[in-house]
């Protein structure tokens, strides 16, 4: 079984800065549009969403947002 990275503080910034930028974005776009690993933005986004500050929407697909946003 292999453990989950942790996510780093800069890429946890990254998705936040780039959120600020768009109203709701797929999960596996955030890591193209901030160039880095998939596996890095989804520790980043599970880390953000576990400390409430995004949420996941659950639409026709799933969708990521700055929470109150």
């Amino acid at each position: 079984m292999v453990l989950a990275e942790p996510a780093s503080d800069e890429v946890m910034q990254k998705v936040l800065h780039y959120l600020e930028t768009t109203d709701k974005v797929k999960a596996r776009s955030i890591a193209k549009m901030i160039n880095v690993e998939r596996h890095q933005a989804d520790a980043a986004i599970r880390q953000l969403a576990k400390d409430d500050k995004i949420e996941y929407l659950y639409l026709d697909t799933t969708y990521v947002k700055l929470k109150g946003k």
